[in-house]
């Protein structure tokens, strides 16, 4: 045993690092063009690394998936945990300000790339039946637990959503989505305009006091 946990290691970083590639490729060059060997090339590994860890394209695009969900769940659960962590004596708006920006900031794609990324991994699967139910899968886990995060984050500041909460985490996502992709192309170079905000004034018209 002792002496498989280094190759397990090495595994994982070499699948780490042909992830990275692949999303400086996919974002350059969109998921359809991008191939394997642009893939490896960038990593520094050859087409043997890449299919000792994912079977093919495919499999690398549903790992970019599971990985983009996974953090924005655990970012979320970081970040809207911590802000909401003690009880406080602030009044309702300022802590749905809180809620707010910690939602903004979990929702937040890390990089350039990122954004770009997203979008491409959205248009593949449209284009792809069988990626396209696996992305709706994950979409919907994803939804279920920014939902049930946020639902407990309101009822510390003793509100509830007004109206189905999965239709009130839809509006969100919404708004959080544009933001992002207006930070592509900036009205001021080099500003990106915080979506807090907004989804500050949304959580206000969203929500209700509870009882």
């Amino acid at each position: 045993m002792a002496e498989s946990a280094p190759v397990t290691k090495r595994r994982a970083q070499t699948r780490a690092r042909l992830m990275d590639a692949a999303i400086d490729a996919f974002a350059e060059r969109g998921v359809m063009a991008a191939s394997v060997e642009d893939i490896c090339e960038r990593a520094g590994y050859t087409r043997g690394a890449f299919y000792s860890n994912f079977a093919d394209k495919e499999e690398l695009v549903l790992a970019l998936l599971d990985q983009q969900i996974s953090d924005v769940v655990e970012r979320a659960h970081q970040v809207i945990g911590d802000s909401l962590a003690e009880p406080s004596q602030e009044d309702s708006a300022t802590l749905i300000e809180h809620a707010a920006e910690a939602f903004s900031r979990a929702a937040r794609p890390v990089t350039r790339e990122w954004i770009i990324v997203q979008e491409e991994l959205r248009l593949y699967a449209l284009r792809n039946p069988e990626t396209f139910e696996k992305y709706n899968v994950l979409e919907r886990e994803t939804i279920g637990n920014v939902r049930d995060l946020l639902t407990d984050a309101l009822a510390k500041v003793g509100r509830e959503f007004a109206l189905p909460t999965n239709e009130a985490i839809e509006i969100l996502g919404a708004v959080q989505k544009q933001h992002s992709l207006d930070a592509l192309m900036p009205t001021e170079p080099g500003v990106y305009r915080e979506s807090a905000p907004s989804l500050t004034t949304l959580l206000l018209l969203l929500t209700r006091p509870t009882g």
